[in-house]
């Protein structure tokens, strides 16, 4: 299904969700594009948001969303689970490899405070 031609012409509303039967439920509400919430995965996996959680819990969780609905899947992807630009080209290219449409990234640095990256 070619998404973007699809939804061309239409307002994009975007549910979050956070594992398989919230994805569900969003898809059975008739939403065309769903989400991920870093945030709310953390919490359910039982840590606190900023990137506390491993990638491979992150890509686990996508994997098992992906694989049970028929709707456009896009990740929030904190700041890409690694600082070299690298790594982070890869993250997003195992995430790809499973079928996501999108992601999102944060343009700040995870540390006590959160500032904004230079460049």
């Amino acid at each position: 299904m070619n998404y973007l031609k699809e939804l061309k012409n239409e307002l994009l509303i975007v549910a979050n969700v956070w594992d398989v039967e919230s994805a569900k439920t969003a898809e059975r509400l008739g939403f065309k594009v769903i989400g991920t919430s870093s945030g709310v995965i953390a919490k359910m996996l039982r840590y606190e948001d900023g990137e506390n959680m491993s990638f491979s819990e992150l890509e686990y969780t996508v994997k098992r969303i992906i694989s049970s609905i028929k709707v456009a899947l896009s990740v929030d992807l904190e700041t890409g689970y690694a600082t070299e630009a690298e790594k982070i080209v890869e993250n997003i290219k195992r995430l790809a490899d499973l079928g996501i449409i999108g992601i999102n990234i944060e343009d700040s640095n995870i540390s006590n405070n959160r500032t904004l990256r230079d460049g």
